[in-house]
């Protein structure tokens, strides 16, 4: 895959137009450390996003897999960081066989999310939608060895999400999600109900329908409409 000709910074801009403009969201954006884990993340953060009797707020985390015996298939997941990731039991529940589900390699983020290792998270799914392709011509482009695009590779991925990402939370009137912006030196908020809508405006509503929602606790492979309260 080719170096991409835009900065990191320009690549945030984008997205964050695109969250602020496109979608309307606010996208309250705080800037810290590097945090390379979430530990680091918690401690980059020092008190900030803290919550209140009306916010709950959650950090999350992502996983990049690919099945042991077929490696063309990938899985990209999104957890709450609190979230126990059981790949074993995940990868018999969704009918792949128990042992079957390894992270990907880390070559493999730039081809199809466009991002660097540490740094992953659902935002880079922004590229995906009309507008950006637009003001972003080289996340179509294919590789020099005619690979395809990162746009077409994104398109083969099996999107997990975690069930308690998206259920409400009863303690709190609103629950806000933490994602870094295409690096780990800086929080992008955005509640609930902003993730479905941009994962909905960025892969299509079709698309949306057809995501695993999967609950870690219980151990089981539910839809977006067990959970979808949009």
């Amino acid at each position: 895959m080719e170096q991409s000709s835009f900065s990191l910074q320009e690549k945030e801009q984008i997205l964050l137009n695109f969250l602020r403009n496109e979608l309307q969201m606010k996208a309250e954006t705080e800037y810290h450390g590097p945090s390379d884990t979430v530990d680091d993340w918690k401690r980059a953060l020092n008190g900030r996003y803290s919550d209140t009797e009306q916010v709950n707020y959650k950090l999350c985390k992502n996983f990049f897999l690919h099945h042991k015996k077929k490696k063309q298939q990938k899985f990209y997941g999104v957890a709450l960081a609190d979230t126990m990731v059981d790949m074993n039991s995940m990868s018999k529940q969704l009918g792949l066989g128990s042992g079957n589900l390894r992270f990907a390699d880390p070559e493999d983020l730039t081809s199809f999310l466009d991002i660097q290792p540490g740094h992953v998270t659902p935002l880079c799914f922004h590229v995906l939608h009309p507008s950006v392709q637009k003001q972003r011509p080289d996340i179509l482009r294919k590789g020099s060895d005619d690979s395809p695009s990162v746009v077409e590779n994104m398109k083969t991925l099996t999107i997990i999400i975690d069930a308690a990402l998206l259920r409400k939370n009863s303690n709190a009137s609103s629950t806000m999600l933490l994602f870094h912006p295409l690096h780990n030196s800086a929080s992008t908020a955005m509640s609930q109900e902003e993730f479905v809508k941009f994962m909905k405006s960025c892969f299509g509503e079709e698309a949306w329908k057809q995501f695993i929602v999967y609950d870690f606790e219980n151990k089981t492979k539910l839809s977006v409409h067990d959970v979808d309260f949009n």
